[in-house]
């Protein structure tokens, strides 16, 4: 009985550090859902997606593109609100697009990596914009999760990586939380 006992121990050890990722290696992670070790993009090809709000238009936008944004504050009226995540400006393994799209009827952008919620959008009257990046369909990679929360009032989504955000905004501005719709890189 001792040997096997043994025999069990020393087999459980080994699965365990053949499982475990190995420390201070960014070039893989755990993927939360089944604990296989899986190869990470390189964080140095990630890119800031920047946000900005308008007060006019009740509308929150998201871009990589720096003179994107500058010509949003400067002939649009939006404020600058700094980084909203990382995302990657080009397919890495394990991304997929992010979806972007704009009703100008009622002044809001939407963001999507669902392709048939882009489609349903585009029957609500949405123009399809463009794919600013791409971002994590799993939790993998050091990722934290993007939150998308939606005001009918206002006609305005908002999508942030912070919890505390999404309860405020849920709690004391008339948003609904949506989901998470994909994983970001953190600023």
């Amino acid at each position: 009985m001792k040997i096997s006992v043994g025999l069990f121990a020393s087999a459980l050890f080994v699965v365990q550090v053949a499982c475990a990722p190995a420390e201070g290696n960014n070039a893989t992670n755990v993927d939360n859902s089944d604990k296989i070790p899986v190869p990470c993009p390189d964080e140095r090809r990630s890119v800031h997606l920047l946000r900005g709000y308008s007060p006019s238009a009740s509308d929150n936008f998201y871009t990589t593109d720096a003179s994107e944004m500058a010509n949003a504050i400067n002939n649009f009226g939006y404020i600058d609100q700094g980084y909203a995540a990382r995302i990657y400006p080009n397919q890495e393994r394990y991304t997929s697009p992010i979806y972007r799209l704009w009703n100008s009827h009622i002044g809001d952008h939407f963001y999507t990596t669902n392709r048939d919620e882009v489609d349903d959008y585009i029957r609500r009257h949405y123009t399809y914009e463009n794919t600013p990046g791409f971002i994590f369909s799993t939790q993998i990679c050091k990722s934290v999760p993007m939150y998308r929360l939606h005001n009918v009032q206002q006609t305005d989504h908002f999508y942030t990586t912070s919890a505390k955000d999404r309860f405020y905004y849920v709690q004391n501005l008339g948003y609904q939380y949506e989901g998470i719709i994909g994983y970001v890189l953190p600023v």
